[in-house]
Order: structure tokens, then C-alpha cells, then sequence
């Protein structure tokens, strides 16, 4: 195993790396380039979060950000919209048993009027994937899976458009359609225009994975954006589930302690 330090901490921006082999023998160079970008996950004491949308005991972990950069807006015709206006900043971590996120999203008119929860995705929500072997393949597998988290009409709404196959741990009943097992909680603040999202999978919903520092995923975090005249838009983590859905493109997600 071979063991480096980065020049700054690892996350979502990215750092080049380059690896250099010398071979003795015929004084020839190995030269390797790669990106390394990477969701770091913290671990915590189990039952240090509540899953209610004021946060407060998240203080002490870290937070990523998406912005204008993160944006796609790909096949939007409606008015223009200045993205400097939407902002968002999400959390991770773990302990024994689940997984958690919280997602704070700046926004200045919050609209989800979905008539089916499966269309959630057409106003504000979040869209979360993971693909739970790290397998990255081109499209689907059996391993990947998709949710959905979204407040419609005041009410908090989650939804699973894809499961991970039972094959892996032999929990039955894993298919598409709402996902109360999901802990879920969100708020609106109309004063701060910030809408409040936090969650927690149990194992049914992101095994195979399993829940031990250095264990490694790919995911993908979308949070999408209407403001009542249809989805303009989202941020995103990587491609891959926004457009063309697929695990590949799919950002590292790596639990640690």
C-alpha cells in the first residue's frame, strides 16, 4: 500500500496527482496522472443527531457547498434565473447503523406542487444515488439506487425510484415507491428563504454498503429548482444522475473517523 499526503485537505473541488516510479533496472519512469475528489463522511456517537430540521447538532461537521458552478439547466425555456440566488450546503455522516444528510437550500421561492410523489423531481426536492458497490458502470445496476426527498405543499415527501436488488442481503420488499422507512424531515423559513432538508437511511436502503471506516461509494446529490414555471434547473455533486442517469460519473463518497 502506498501512503501520501495531499497538499490540502480532500474534497469536492478536486487536486491533481502525479505518480512517479523509477525502475532500477532499466532506469525507466512510470508516470501516472489522476484527479483525486472525494466526499469525505465523519463518523458519529449514535443518537447524536435528531432528524427534525433545526440542525443544531450538526455544528461540529464539515459542509459542502454547491453553487453557480455546480449548475445545469439543460432543456429550461422559461424566464432567466440568476443562479448566484441559489445556494446549497449539505452534510454527511454515520454511526453503527444509518447514514445521515442534511441539505440547506437558499432559495427564494420554494414550489412543489407535485400531483404524484414520483414527480417530485419536476419542482424543489433532492434527488440522492448511490451506487453501493462502487462499481461504476455506464448505466444501472443491481447494486445502485435512487430517492427522493421533497416538501409538497407543506407536507415532507420521500420516494424510491430504484432499489438495490434483494440478491445482496436478502431484504424482501425492496422496490420502487414511497420510502417511509427513510427518517424525514423538512422546513421552510420564509423570513431567511431557506428550506431546511434532513434525513437518515436505515441498512435496507443503502445496502450493500456497509457502515465502517474506509468504506468507499460513489454518489450523487442533485437538488433541483422551480419557481412555478417549471424545473429551471439543479446543482449537483457530479453528472450522471440530472441527465443521463448512470453511476459512472458519480463522485468518490468515503467514510472516515
Amino acid at each position: 500500500m502506498l501512503k501520501f499526503k495531499t497538499v490540502s485537505p480532500i474534497d469536492m473541488t478536486g487536486q491533481k496527482i502525479v505518480f512517479k516510479a523509477l525502475f532500477t533496472e532499466n532506469e525507466n519512469f512510470l508516470i501516472q496522472e489522476s484527479e483525486l475528489k472525494a466526499i469525505l463522511t465523519h463518523y458519529i456517537k449514535k443518537g447524536s443527531i435528531r432528524i427534525d430540521a433545526a440542525f443544531s447538532d450538526w455544528q461540529t461537521i464539515d459542509s459542502y457547498c454547491l453553487d453557480i458552478h455546480n449548475t445545469n439547466s439543460r432543456g429550461y425555456t422559461g424566464p432567466a434565473f440568476d443562479w448566484n440566488k441559489f445556494i446549497v450546503k449539505f452534510k454527511c455522516a454515520w454511526d453503527e447503523s444509518r447514514l445521515y444528510f442534511s441539505v440547506i437550500v437558499k432559495d427564494d421561492i420554494h414550489f412543489n406542487a407535485a400531483s404524484k410523489d414520483d414527480l417530485i423531481w419536476q419542482g424543489d426536492s433532492i434527488q440522492l444515488a448511490f451506487d453501493t458497490l462502487n462499481t461504476g458502470t455506464i448505466g444501472w445496476d443491481a447494486d445502485d439506487n435512487q430517492h427522493g426527498f421533497a416538501l409538497v405543499n407543506g407536507k415532507p415527501v420521500s420516494y424510491c425510484w430504484k432499489a438495490t436488488s434483494s440478491k445482496f442481503d436478502a431484504i424482501p420488499g425492496k422496490e420502487k415507491g414511497p420510502a417511509p422507512d427513510i427518517e424525514l424531515a423538512i422546513s421552510r423559513n420564509e423570513t431567511e428563504k431557506l428550506t431546511l432538508y434532513e434525513f437518515a437511511y436505515p441498512f435496507a436502503r443503502y445496502s450493500p454498503f456497509r457502515l465502517q471506516e474506509g468504506s468507499i461509494m460513489r454518489i450523487c446529490l442533485v437538488v433541483n429548482n422551480n419557481n412555478g414555471d417549471g424545473r429551471i434547473g439543479w446543482l449537483e455533486t457530479s453528472k450522471g444522475l440530472g441527465g443521463n442517469p448512470g453511476p459512472a460519473d458519480f463522485i468518490k463518497f468515503i467514510l472516515v473517523k
